[in-house]
């Protein structure tokens, strides 16, 4: 589709009216981002989070995942956006749970891969209050970060809280904590991983 040849249309009918179309079209979701990253830049339009986040949804339900992990790359790196102004607006932008559920894990890897730890901690926590679960692809990544910045504290939050979730760890999770306990001089908590690793069925 070559959206500039529909330049003149827009006129007389606005970029964002049209992208609405385009969603209550049922338009496949790779041209809606098309339309909406070259509008953005053709009109230098700052769509809303609301507007952002329909469009992260309508990628995730057709499963274009390699295109929603950069596109919530880009979104974190805007510093005008809070964690509490993105969250929201993601979970308003639809209402599959599954959908918002692997949003969320993307979103807490995507403020890890920024160095934005801090704002991935917060995502932690929020997600439990909307009752989402968290997979390891988020998860580990978010523990070894802590464990560079020793940030021994949120550190053992995060895997007692991975482990009070149900969020089934493996052994990179388990070498990973325990680095960083080693690493926080913390050898006697070592015994309460070993605990964990024989109640997961892992061999220590």
């Amino acid at each position: 589709q070559h959206w500039s040849e529909l330049k003149p249309h827009f006129r007389t009918t606005k970029p964002a009216i049209f992208l609405d179309q385009l969603f209550n079209a049922g338009v496949d979701s790779e041209l809606v981002l098309r339309f909406f990253q070259w509008s953005q830049k053709e009109f230098r339009i700052s769509y809303g989070l609301e507007t952002t986040g329909k469009v992260l949804h309508l990628l995730a339900n057709s499963k274009k995942y390699s295109k929603v992990r950069p596109f919530l790359d880009k979104l974190v790196k805007n510093e005008k956006h809070t964690v509490s102004s993105v969250f929201h607006s993601l979970l308003l932008g639809g209402d599959r749970p599954c959908a918002n559920a692997l949003i969320t894990d993307m979103l807490v890897l995507a403020y890890v891969t920024n160095l934005e730890i801090h704002s991935a901690c917060e995502v932690f926590r929020r997600v439990q209050d909307y009752g989402f679960k968290l997979s390891l692809n988020s998860c580990n990544p978010l523990l070894s970060a802590l464990v560079k910045g020793n940030e021994t504290g949120e550190m053992q939050y995060v895997y007692k809280e991975m482990i009070k979730r149900r969020i089934q760890p493996n052994l990179t999770t388990f070498n990973i904590f325990i680095n960083g306990l080693c690493k926080a001089g913390k050898l006697n908590k070592a015994e309460d991983v070993i605990e964990d690793i024989n109640a997961w069925g892992f061999s220590p």
